[in-house]
C-alpha cells in the first residue's frame, strides 16, 4: 500500500510538473508569437500579463511595443486587441521612461490618439516627451510629401505643450502646414507674425519641395508669402521654374486636370515671389532655342508679367466670333473656355497699365470672346471705364437701330450690341456704383426692348424703391433729347415699384430747391414723366409737392409721326402741352385716390 502511495505521489509530482511545464510553455510560445508578428488575442494579453513580473516576459512586451510601433505607420494597422494589449501590458509593468521607450511611445500616442499618455509618470510634465514630439516632426514627416492623418495628433501635441520657437520646431510646422494642410500647424505659424525664423522656413520648404507632386504645399507658401513677403532671391524663382518645366511633361498617369492644377498653383506662387518673372524671363532667354524649357518659361512669364504684345496675344487667344447672333445681343451667354479662362486669369493679374488696351479693344472688337474677356477684366479693375465704354456703344446701338426703326440690323447688333451686351452682363453683378447704374438707365430706354428688359431687371436688383427714382431723375438731368418711347419706358419702370409717389414727390422737392423756387427752372423731362406717372397712380401724399408747380408758365412739345417702309417720317404732328395744365390734372387725380 505504501508503495502505490508514494508511486502515486510521485506520479502527481509528476503532472504537477506537467502542468507547469505545459504553462510556461504557452507563455513562452505567446512570446514567440509576438515575435513573428502573429497578431495575439486577449487571452494572450491576459496570461502573459499575469506573468508580467518574469525578466523574459517584460522583455518580451517591451520588443513587442517596439514592433507594434514601427507596423503603426498607417493609423488602423493596429487591432483594438493590439491596442488593448500595449496599454494593459504598459499600465501592469511601465517601461522605463527614457532613450527609446520615450520615443517609441510617443509615436504609438501621436497616430493611435491619448490613451497611452498617463503609462508614464509624469508623461505631461516630462520636457523629453515634447522633444520626443518634435523629434517626430523633424524626422519622419519631413520626409514625406503628403502625411497621413494621425500626424495631426502629433502637431496638436507639440502645439500643445508650447516648447521654445526655434528653427527645427518652424521647420517642422512649415512642413506640417505644407504638405498635409494641418490647421493647427497653420494656426501656430499664423501667430508667429513677422518671427524671422519663418521667412527662412518658409524658403527651405520651397527649395527642398521642389519634386513635390502636391499642390497643398505651393497654395499653403503662395498663402505664407502674401503675408510675409520674401526677399527676392534667385534660387526662388529657379525652383518655381523647375517645377513650372517638370509639369510641361509630366509622366504618364497624371490627369490633364490636375496637370492644368498644378502649373495654376505655380503661376500664383511666382506672382507671389518679388523679382521672380524676371528671372525666369532671364533664364527663358538663356535656355536652348526651340527647347522645351524655352516654351515653358515662356508660357509661364507670360502668365505672371506679360509685355504689351503678349497682353494682345492673350486677348487674341481668347477669340470666339459669332456668325450669326441672335436678334438680342442680350441673350447671348458666356461660358469661358479653358483658353478664355486661362487669359482671364493672366489678365487679372496684371496692372492697370493694360486698361487701355482692353478699352481699345472693346469699342473696336465685335467677337464675342474677345469682348467678354475684355469686359470682365475691366469691371474688375475700373467698372467707371467699363461703364462709359459699355455706355458709347449703347448710344451709337440705339441710334443706328432707331434709325433703321424697323429691323435690327445684324451689322449693328454685331458691332454695337455685342459690345454693349458684353459690357452690361459684366457690370451687373457691381453694386452701389452710381456710374454702373447710368449704363443700366442707359439700356433702360433701348428700343430693343430684350434690352431694356435685361436693365429693368438688374436695377430691380441693385436699387430699391426711393435709390431707383433718385438715380433716374439724376440720369435724366444728363441727356437733353428723349424719344417718346424712352418716356414710355421710363413711366413704366417707376409704376413698376409698389407706390412710387412718396420718392416721386421728394425728387419733385429737391428739383425745385435746387432751381430756386422756379418750376420754370426745372428740366421739363422730369416734370413730364413725373406729373404722368401720378395722374395714372399716385397717392395723395405727393399732392404738396406738385402743388408747388401749379404757376409754372413753360410747357413741351409733343411729337407724333409715323415711319414708312424706307424709314421716312410721315404725318407728323406738332402738339403744345402746358405745365399748368398737367398740374391741375395730376391735383385732380390725386383728390380722387383720397
Amino acid at each position: 500500500m505504501k508503495k502505490a502511495l508514494v508511486v502515486l505521489f510521485i506520479l502527481a509530482l509528476a503532472a504537477g510538473g506537467g502542468f507547469a511545464f505545459l504553462h510556461l510553455t504557452r507563455v513562452d510560445r505567446y512570446l514567440a508569437a509576438l515575435g513573428e508578428n502573429i497578431d495575439f488575442d486577449r487571452e494572450m494579453a491576459a496570461v502573459l500579463s499575469q506573468h508580467a513580473g518574469e525578466e523574459k516576459v517584460q522583455q518580451g512586451l517591451v520588443a513587442a511595443i517596439r514592433r507594434r510601433a514601427q507596423w503603426g505607420y498607417v493609423p488602423q494597422s493596429l487591432e483594438p486587441a493590439d491596442y488593448d494589449f500595449i496599454e494593459q501590458a504598459c499600465r501592469s509593468h511601465p517601461p522605463k521612461a527614457e532613450g527609446e521607450m520615450i520615443e517609441i511611445m510617443a509615436r504609438l500616442n501621436a497616430r493611435h490618439g491619448d490613451a497611452l499618455k498617463h503609462c508614464f509618470p509624469g508623461f505631461d510634465q516630462d520636457p523629453r516627451i515634447t522633444s520626443a514630439y518634435l523629434s517626430l516632426l523633424k524626422g519622419e514627416m519631413m520626409k514625406a510629401d503628403i502625411l497621413t492623418d494621425g500626424y495631426e495628433n502629433v502637431v496638436k501635441e507639440v502645439v500643445r505643450r508650447q516648447p521654445p520657437v526655434n528653427r527645427d520646431l518652424i521647420d517642422a510646422m512649415i512642413h506640417a502646414a505644407g504638405t498635409l494642410n494641418i490647421h493647427p500647424a497653420d494656426d501656430y505659424l499664423d501667430g508667429l507674425g513677422a518671427d524671422p525664423h519663418l521667412s527662412a522656413g518658409l524658403d527651405a520648404f520651397l527649395l527642398t519641395t521642389a519634386k513635390t507632386k502636391y499642390n497643398k504645399g505651393l497654395a499653403f507658401l503662395k498663402e505664407q508669402y502674401t503675408r510675409h513677403p520674401p526677399a527676392a532671391r534667385p534660387e526662388l524663382a529657379d525652383a518655381v521654374a523647375d517645377m513650372y518645366v517638370h509639369w510641361a511633361s509630366p509622366g504618364a498617369g497624371e490627369s490633364q486636370e490636375f496637370i492644368d492644377s498644378m502649373r495654376k498653383a505655380l503661376e500664383e506662387l511666382a506672382l507671389a515671389i518679388p523679382g521672380a518673372a524676371e528671372q525666369i524671363r532671364k533664364r527663358a532667354d538663356e535656355s536652348p532655342k526651340d527647347s522645351g524649357e524655352r516654351r515653358s518659361l515662356k508660357q509661364l512669364v507670360a502668365r505672371i508679367a506679360p509685355t504689351d504684345s503678349e497682353v494682345i496675344q492673350l486677348i487674341a487667344d481668347a477669340g470666339e466670333y459669332m456668325e450669326d447672333p441672335d436678334r438680342s445681343a442680350i441673350d447671348l451667354k458666356f461660358e469661358p473656355n479653358k483658353r478664355q479662362n486661362d487669359a482671364l486669369t493672366a489678365l487679372l493679374r496684371l496692372s492697370d497699365e493694360i486698361l487701355p488696351s482692353l478699352k481699345s479693344t472693346f469699342l473696336s472688337s465685335y467677337d464675342w470672346g474677345k469682348l467678354q474677356v475684355c469686359a470682365r477684366v475691366m469691371a474688375a479693375k475700373n467698372p467707371a471705364m467699363l461703364a462709359q465704354a459699355t455706355i458709347d456703344q449703347l448710344r451709337n446701338y440705339e441710334q443706328l437701330t432707331r434709325d433703321a426703326a424697323k429691323d435690327i440690323d445684324q451689322n449693328f447688333l454685331r458691332r454695337y450690341g455685342l459690345p454693349a451686351a458684353a459690357g452690361l452682363q459684366a457690370l451687373k453683378p457691381i453694386k452701389g456704383k452710381p456710374e454702373v447704374d447710368y449704363a443700366f438707365m442707359h439700356a433702360l430706354s433701348s428700343f430693343d426692348q430684350r434690352f431694356a428688359q435685361y436693365a429693368t431687371e438688374a436695377l430691380r436688383e441693385r436699387l430699391d424703391r426711393d435709390r431707383f427714382v433718385g438715380a433716374l431723375f439724376a440720369f435724366l438731368a444728363l441727356k437733353t433729347s428723349y424719344s417718346g418711347y424712352e418716356v414710355e419706358v421710363y413711366e413704366k419702370a417707376l409704376q413698376s415699384y409698389p407706390d412710387s409717389s412718396a420718392a416721386i414727390a421728394v425728387n419733385l422737392e429737391k428739383m425745385l430747391q435746387a432751381a430756386g423756387g422756379k418750376p420754370d427752372h426745372v428740366p421739363w423731362i422730369h416734370k413730364v414723366i413725373a406729373f404722368r406717372v401720378l395722374q395714372k397712380s399716385g397717392q395723395p401724399v405727393a399732392r404738396k409737392a406738385v402743388e408747388k408747380y401749379q404757376g409754372d408758365p413753360t410747357g413741351y412739345s409733343h411729337v407724333t409721326f409715323r415711319v414708312d417702309e424706307q424709314g421716312e417720317h410721315r404725318d407728323e404732328h406738332l402738339h403744345r402741352i402746358s405745365f399748368a395744365d398737367m398740374v391741375r390734372a395730376t391735383l385732380k387725380a390725386l383728390d380722387g385716390r383720397k
